[in-house]
């Protein structure tokens, strides 16, 4: 019979307060006064302090972007393509962190 007897995690490098990522969308969408209370509604209430990601972005000005251009409204928006070609760097060594975290002293890596 199986059973689960550890759960792993890891965390992408970058933690973004969610008032950053919040002030983020407001400066890309060019939303109403209206629909700007309910995002910042909706971002106030949800119970999420911060978020992690991969992408320094979220909390740095228009002109220090390393990811998204240094435009106000993200254009060009990053293709498919980059954003897989950042996935595929990421993806595998977070897994991996994970994996390992969960193994920590409950199974050799041998015995799998």
């Amino acid at each position: 019979m199986s059973k689960i007897i550890s759960i792993g995690t890891a965390l992408p490098p970058y933690k973004h307060q969610q008032c950053n990522i919040l002030q983020f969308m407001l400066d890309v969408y060019n939303v109403s006064l209206s629909d700007k209370r309910k995002i910042e509604l909706l971002y106030d209430h949800c119970g999420i302090e911060s978020r992690y990601s991969v992408i320094p972005d979220y909390s740095l000005p228009v002109g220090e972007r390393v990811f998204y251009p240094r435009s106000n409204d993200l254009e060009p928006f990053p293709t498919l393509e980059k954003r897989m070609d950042c996935y595929h760097v990421h993806a595998l060594p977070l897994s991996i962190r994970a994996i390992e975290g969960c193994m920590d002293h409950h199974i050799d890596k041998s015995d799998i």
